[in-house]
């Protein structure tokens, strides 16, 4: 079972909060990252990517911001997400291509109860 220090909106999730969770480096063992939940969001695209399509990267959304996705180990997810869904994720800065985004590092990923 995985432990979320805190259910977030995902229109609450900023660059500034980025910031804060920077405060809190080296995370490590003793020192774990702050993970964060999020129930109800909508999926946007999906897709299995990396060796042996063994991750997915996902959109997800709340209707009012919309979010990139990575979820290591999880490509089986790839052609058989629901609409939505409930995640525990850390929050992270993605630098790909010398492109900077905001991007959710998904931990686990369950049906939406309401969804």
């Amino acid at each position: 079972m995985i432990h979320a220090d805190a259910q977030v909106k995902l229109i609450d999730l900023k660059p500034d909060l980025l910031n804060d969770l920077d405060s809190l480096q080296p995370t490590g063992y003793g020192n774990p990252e702050a993970v964060f939940a999020s129930c109800d969001v909508a999926v946007g695209g999906a897709r299995a990517v990396g060796r042996e399509d063994a991750h997915l990267k996902m959109t997800v959304t709340d209707d009012r911001v919309t979010f990139d996705a990575i979820a290591f180990r999880q490509g089986y997810w790839a052609g058989h997400l629901p609409p939505k869904i409930d995640l525990i994720f850390s929050f992270e800065l993605n630098e790909f291509n010398r492109r900077k985004t905001l991007q959710l590092n998904v931990k686990d990923i369950k049906p939406s109860r309401s969804g």
